[in-house]
């Protein structure tokens, strides 16, 4: 009897592939938007997610810019916002150069302008 279900060890496979089509993206675009609207439609691929946005650090005034966000849900957030280092998630990424993982933050006590804002757009996790 034969079926048509994808095995375990075919989805490895398939998250590589979407991870080197996000590669090939990153290096293909020159457009912040345009790079952050493919991120939005092919991360889903590798991960749950509703929103890609990227924050960069600007040296001459030091403050974190939020530049550009696409969302795949129905989201008020728009890019545009700058913060000092201190104020921002981003920020502390930017500093100590490591991935950082928020799972509630109903239940996160820094950064309350930001997960303010996120909370808003109905934000649970990032």
């Amino acid at each position: 009897m034969e079926t048509n279900v994808t095995s375990r060890t075919d989805l490895p496979v398939e998250q590589y592939q979407a991870l080197l089509e996000v590669s090939e993206a990153i290096a293909r675009h020159l457009d912040l938007g345009a790079l952050l609207n493919e991120l939005a439609h092919q991360l889903p691929r590798v991960v749950d997610v509703n929103f890609v946005a990227l924050s960069l650090h600007d040296p001459v005034r030091n403050l974190m810019q939020l530049h550009n966000i696409q969302a795949n849900i129905p989201a008020d957030i728009v890019g545009g916002h700058t913060d000092t280092i201190e104020e921002t998630p981003t920020g502390l990424v930017w500093e100590t150069q490591q991935p950082l993982l928020v799972p509630d933050i109903a239940e996160e006590p820094r950064w309350p302008k930001v997960t303010g804002r996120m909370h808003e757009d109905g934000i649970k996790s990032f």
